[in-house]
């Protein structure tokens, strides 16, 4: 995860680099509690067809989920140049 939230930290002060580093934690965990959560979802719906249909489906939901997040990519902030002697964060 270092390059998001080298992007979200980007832009941030120096003196408040330790409550963006939580913000940007706070973010990843609960990111990642909701996809878990969303894919538990997925599995246990009441689709019927039993654990093979439950896997496929969940599989091919995490593979949408994945090729929309790869197409939202380049929507990222670019790359900054950094001026000769700014601090490296």
């Amino acid at each position: 995860m270092p390059i998001p939230a080298a992007v979200a930290l980007g832009e941030v002060p120096a003196d408040d680099a330790g409550a963006g580093s939580g913000v940007v934690n706070t973010a990843i965990q609960l990111g990642t509690a909701l996809g878990i959560a969303v894919v538990g979802v997925i599995f246990f719906s009441p689709a019927g067809g039993g654990f093979g249909a439950a896997t496929a489906t969940t599989l091919w939901c995490n593979a949408a989920f994945f090729c929309a997040a790869a197409l939202a990519s380049p929507l990222l902030p670019g790359h900054r140049v950094r001026e000769p002697g700014q601090a490296v964060l």
